[in-house]
């Protein structure tokens, strides 16, 4: 609204504000970090950029990911581990948990599930095997290409102290760039 009284004042006449209003809405798309990542000094005081983290927050997209032990560890370390290892930690976002929608819901990953996942393994498993690491493998990339640009914004809704924390860095950084202290 701010920016759009802004254009307002600013244009010579009426015909150019709507202009001016869109030159000025554009970048707080672009830089919000919503379409490709972006430093946070960047995003830091675009206003889309809060409303962007706080929509990804409150929806829960990649809250699954952020509870996950396994996407918490080192990549090489994380991609070290077979599936059965992935399974015997109790990650729910990776190996084969991954494409479990009630263990891992995130968008995206129904694509790539395998029958092969859902049967018991056979007498020869060699294709059997295959085909499951390949399903989850293509999960997995779409997750870490996620976690890789987006994990700023995931936060774990299950757990209070995760979640609280994150609306506390939300009102600190804010408190930052407006100058001003709470308290």
């Amino acid at each position: 609204m701010m920016m759009g009284l802004l254009a307002s004042a600013v244009s010579p006449n009426a015909n150019s504000a709507p202009l001016l209003a869109v030159l000025m809405i554009i970048p707080q798309f672009v830089f919000a970090g919503a379409l490709f990542p972006v430093p946070r000094a960047l995003s830091a005081p675009i206003n889309a950029g809060w409303g962007f983290e706080a929509m990804v927050a409150i929806s829960g997209a990649g809250s699954d990911l952020a509870a996950d032990v396994c996407w918490q560890l080192p990549a090489d370390e994380r991609n070290a581990l077979t599936l059965d290892e992935k399974q015997a930690r109790g990650c729910n976002c990776s190996g084969v948990s991954a494409l479990d929608q009630a263990s891992c819901d995130f968008p995206g990953l129904g694509q790539f599930d395998d029958p092969a996942l859902h049967q018991p393994a056979p007498a020869d498993p060699s294709q059997w095997q295959v085909a499951r690491t390949a399903a989850v493998s293509k999960a997995e990339s779409l997750l870490s290409r996620f976690n890789d640009d987006f994990s700023w914004a995931f936060v774990d809704k299950s757990s209070a102290s995760a979640y609280g924390q994150s609306c506390s860095r939300r009102g600190a950084r804010r408190s930052r760039l407006s100058g001003s202290s709470s308290g």
